[in-house]
């Protein structure tokens, strides 16, 4: 996909987007998968965002096993056309989220923005319980000064214990972040009921704003030496450390009634 200003590509696999090419700077935006340091670019979490107290969940008093956001990037997803992908329950997925879905992603170019849609369709007789988020990794050159800055100072910024949000602590919130290495010492920077409605990445100069609404977490994570920093809106959470372990009692599930859908949707704005 491409515009005057932009050059998107998707990998089917995953419906991940891989690149996103600025145009008009000749510099990619996305994260390029070393996978010496992290081997993914910007993968579609679902049917959940996190990791799972014990890697498993219980729904209808059965036990199933999920790994660490879900699979949907871990599978083909088919190409409906150039900006649209669909991924289907399966006897494979079922294996692990025993419920009828379709799952679309819809990527959109309009000037030097992307709209990314994600499309959750409930086709079972029962409620649907369901998380979805972004990871999207942005590249950065690690040789200037990295901050983020939120629209409105958040209420706080909460961490990762053993891959499990404590809910408990909340270290104090800043309107613009700084960002180090140390900042993701403990993982994953996790922020809670948003007011912002848009965050922009600068490494000295602005790299990208990302828009946004109504989403209920947002997550910051990077690598040592900061060779990307992803930024992710998340319409869910991996579980807490008090997780009782029923699917339907997790914190920030999504619940879809049967034979309906959702839509979720951010933007990703190119400075050019």
């Amino acid at each position: 996909m491409e515009n005057e200003f932009l050059r998107a590509t998707i990998n089917p696999l995953g419906a991940e987007l891989i690149s996103l090419y600025n145009k008009k700077t000749n510099e990619e935006i996305i994260w390029q998968a070393d996978k010496a340091i992290w081997g993914r670019h910007a993968p579609v979490l679902f049917p959940i965002v996190g990791k799972l107290k014990d890697d498993h969940y219980v729904y209808l008093d059965k036990r199933y096993q999920l790994c660490q956001h879900g699979f949907a990037r871990d599978l083909e997803h088919t190409m409906i056309s150039e900006n649209e992908y669909e991924l289907k329950s399966s006897e494979i997925t079922k294996k692990h989220f025993p419920f009828d879905f379709i799952l679309k992603t819809f990527y959109r170019l309009e000037k030097n923005f992307i709209h990314i849609t994600y499309r959750v369709e409930n086709h079972g007789d029962e409620i649907m319980p369901f998380s979805i988020g972004a990871h999207t990794g942005f590249a950065l050159t690690g040789n200037a000064p990295l901050r983020v800055e939120f629209e409105h100072k958040e209420a706080g910024v909460y961490r990762l214990k053993n891959g499990l949000v404590d809910f408990s602590n909340a270290n104090r919130a800043e309107l613009v972040w700084n960002l180090k290495d140390e900042n993701f010492k403990n993982d994953a920077m996790i922020f809670k009921n948003l007011k912002s409605k848009w965050v922009k990445l600068y490494e000295e100069d602005l790299l990208v704003t990302l828009h946004f609404q109504n989403i209920p977490f947002f997550g910051m994570w990077a690598k040592p030496n900061l060779p990307f920093l992803c930024l992710e809106p998340w319409w869910g959470i991996a579980d807490t450390t008090l997780s009782s372990g029923n699917i339907m009692e997790k914190v920030g599930i999504q619940a879809l009634a049967a034979h309906t859908y959702e839509e979720y949707t951010y933007s990703i704005e190119v400075n050019i």
